[in-house]
């Protein structure tokens, strides 16, 4: 497998360095506080000297049915594990692509929506993020 293949993406406390397959349909749980915006995911695409390979194309395809998203390009710290080729580049800020979510006024309980990421390589990758609002 080429060295594109290999992507890495960093959720908030969780980092994920595999083979494009191993990530596809990942599902996700969040909490949240009602009508607060909440980090969801920060996708990375990273060389392992740092050099950023490119963004993700992130939509949503169904979902939230109480509440937003909001994508944004934007420079953030990754967590990769020490152990991953790409653990130097959590010294600095690496261009991203993070997701964030927000519940509709009042709105208490679960919301749920899907996200389809298009990376530069040509992979797909399916998210379904639940979330529970309190």
């Amino acid at each position: 497998m080429s060295l594109l293949r290999y992507l890495a993406v960093a959720t908030a406390g969780l980092i994920f360095a595999a083979p494009a397959a191993a990530q596809d349909n990942a599902e996700m749980r969040k909490t949240a506080l009602t009508r607060q915006w909440i980090k969801v995911e920060s996708f990375f695409h990273l060389n392992p000297d740092c050099s950023h390979v490119g963004y993700p194309t992130v939509r949503v395809t169904s979902g939230p049915s109480a509440g937003s998203v909001s994508i944004k390009r934007e420079k953030t710290y990754s967590g990769f594990a020490a152990d991953n080729s790409r653990a130097k580049c959590n010294a600095s800020r690496s261009p991203a692509v993070t997701v964030y979510y927000r519940s509709n006024r009042g709105f208490t309980g679960q919301d749920r929506f899907t996200l389809e990421l298009y990376w530069t390589d040509g992979d797909l990758w399916t998210r379904s993020v639940a979330v529970d609002v309190r």
